[in-house]
């Protein structure tokens, strides 16, 4: 055989092992990393390349889902095939391979996970809004599930008395306490309507509150772009003890080295030592300083009671259906 022909059966294979991956891309959406479905799979092959496992479940009718197993320094990649969507998932820690499982549903977001069976909140890896893979924390508990959490405290890690483009951006890790970043809440709300929904859990400090947990349901929020400052649209309360955001409606987001707040005599962002849609530095401060018994600053909001610190915090949004 000449060198042409073996040339031309290289493209060919090229060809068919893309054409693979490119058929079964529009059919396969990965919804998790080191995350392995806690049942039997119905079928177990080893394989010489990823794209095989594609094809192989894709040519099979009852499989639903998939899981790639990629040892680093071995061969073969293994893939195992499962008759049901995989939403019972367990993490696993793995410092040697790769494990990446893919599911049969369309997901790009919470809503399309809960829809697809997926009922454990916690942290997927997906292509979120189309716009290629990350991982993304969503709570599906509260309220019919789906929700996308964009700020998320519960330890008081991290430093949150941080500048505009931190907050851009994002702080914090998925797996910790975080913020999404006001730039991809933008895009996120940008993209349709959308509902913003808060959880808070009081901390007592003379004696422990009568109702220590603490929420509020708004039947719109949006966030415009950066030339906007983030201006914040929020409003319809739908539900909670008091509505503490509707006065917010149309604030922009203030940070310590950009004052957007309606105080004229500080930089709430100063005060509070974190940023948000701050108006005169009150209310409700989900940003500030988790807990300081020397200074008696805190997270935390204004009740009947009064101003009260909060053991954590949790924002999410999701979109009306």
């Amino acid at each position: 055989m000449n060198v042409k022909n073996l040339i031309r059966i290289s493209l060919i294979l090229f060809w068919f092992e893309t054409q693979i991956m490119i058929i079964a891309s529009k059919r396969f959406e990965i919804v998790g990393r080191n995350k392995i479905p806690n049942k039997t799979p119905y079928s177990t092959v080893d394989v010489k390349f990823e794209q095989h496992c594609f094809s192989k479940c894709h040519h099979m009718t009852k499989c639903l889902s998939f899981l790639i197993n990629r040892t680093s320094n071995a061969m073969p990649i293994r893939c195992h095939f499962y008759d049901s969507i995989s939403t019972n998932l367990t993490d696993i820690q793995i410092t040697t391979a790769d494990t990446k499982l893919f599911t049969t549903a369309d997901i790009q977001d919470c809503q399309d996970l809960y829809n697809s069976g997926y009922k454990d909140s916690g942290v997927y890896y997906i292509n979120f809004l189309g716009k290629g893979q990350r991982d993304i924390r969503c709570d599906m508990e509260i309220e019919g599930g789906g929700w996308i959490v964009i700020l998320y405290r519960m330890t008081g890690q991290h430093n949150w008395n941080v500048g505009w483009n931190q907050y851009k951006n994002g702080i914090g890790e998925m797996t910790s306490d975080f913020y999404l970043g006001n730039e991809l809440i933008h895009q996120i709300t940008d993209s349709g309507q959308y509902q913003m929904y808060f959880t808070t859990e009081l901390r007592a400090v003379d004696s422990p509150p009568a109702d220590p947990m603490y929420y509020g349901w708004y039947e719109h929020f949006h966030v415009a772009d950066e030339a906007d400052s983030y201006r914040l649209s929020i409003g319809g309360f739908k539900g909670g003890q008091t509505d503490l955001l509707t006065h917010l409606d149309g604030t922009q987001f203030t940070t310590i080295d950009r004052d957007r707040d309606t105080n004229n005599n500080k930089n709430c962002g100063n005060v509070k030592k974190g940023g948000f849609w701050w108006r005169a530095c009150g209310g409700f401060q989900p940003t500030s300083i988790y807990l300081d018994t020397n200074s008696m600053r805190c997270m935390g909001l204004y009740t009947t009671a009064g101003r009260t610190c909060t053991k954590n915090f949790q924002i999410m949004i999701k979109k009306k259906i």
